[in-house]
């Protein structure tokens, strides 16, 4: 016979379960976050890599999404194609930061 579940071990419980942190988005935060680390040109496949258990296809979503927010550009197309960084002009912010920025406030 298990023990009685006590108030205490309850609340234990409720506790550690409150912790766990995952919600929408935290696939695509994931892959953007490792996108951000890459300084140097990289590939779909080091990002799969870096990202197990994220299909190829989410990767492609973040990547247009980002793309179209001017955070990255691709580098020759297809099988061979590598993504970038886009070089930011100094004291300039991106869109993305500008938008960060406005739900802040």
């Amino acid at each position: 016979m298990p023990p009685p579940y006590t108030r205490a071990r309850i609340v234990s419980f409720e506790e550690r379960v409150g912790t766990i942190k995952r919600g929408r988005g935290a696939k695509g935060d994931r892959v953007r976050a490792e996108i951000l680390k890459h300084n140097l040109p990289f590939s779909i496949s080091e990002i799969e890599e870096a990202c197990p258990g994220i299909s190829r296809d989410m990767v492609r979503v973040v990547l247009r999404a980002m793309k179209a927010e001017g955070l990255i550009t691709p580098t020759g197309k297809g099988r061979a194609a590598k993504w970038e960084q886009t070089p930011k002009p100094i004291g300039q912010s991106t869109p993305a930061q500008t938008n960060s920025l406005e739900k802040q406030q």
